[in-house]
């Protein structure tokens, strides 16, 4: 019981330091671009994330399809996370400030055992309305993905905020 305790409050730390802090890099450390899709990858710590998205034009990007990925790519052959219902989360900002409604998660500690170099995958969607998406073509908004998990009594505080971005010029056609 008191793993679950420490899991949820951590969990808990963990979406409130990625909500309000400013001052994360959410550069991606490689983006592939094919005629088709962007895929942007970022190393933090043993652990790499993914956001994979199709290219969008004007009559396609109102519902952005996407698939979130975590990987493993420490020293041991498995590891265990603890995660809330959903691992991933995409953000539409401009300026570094959301433009969707507030949205919330159950702070549950689900358990996942991930195997070294092997992908975790989410297929995710999320529909713009048109005045967003007029927003985030002209400002070259940013579409964040964040992800939300630990390793209990092993994660870090100053890298609980993991997350990646890219622009919207990057996957609009």
């Amino acid at each position: 019981m008191r793993v679950s305790i420490t899991g949820l409050t951590l969990l808990f730390i963990l979406m409130l330091l990625s909500a309000c802090s400013s001052n994360v890099d959410y550069t991606p450390d490689e983006i592939v671009k094919t005629e088709k899709s962007v895929t942007a990858i970022k190393r933090i710590d043993d652990y790499q994330i993914r956001l994979k998205t199709n290219l969008v034009n004007e009559q396609t990007a109102q519902l952005l399809r996407f698939q979130a990925g975590l990987r493993y790519v420490g020293s041991e052959s498995k590891i265990e996370i603890m995660h809330g219902f959903d691992i991933h989360r995409i953000d539409l900002q401009i300026d570094d400030q959301s433009i969707l409604p507030p949205s919330s998660s159950e702070s549950i500690a689900i358990p996942t055992l991930l195997t070294k170099n092997e992908w975790l995958e989410e297929n995710m969607e999320l529909s713009m309305n048109e005045d967003q998406f007029e927003r985030m073509i002209k400002s070259d908004g940013d579409i964040v993905l964040y992800s939300y998990y630990f390793e209990d009594g092993r994660t870090k505080v100053e890298n609980m905020t993991r997350a990646l971005s890219i622009k919207m010029s990057d996957i609009f056609q």
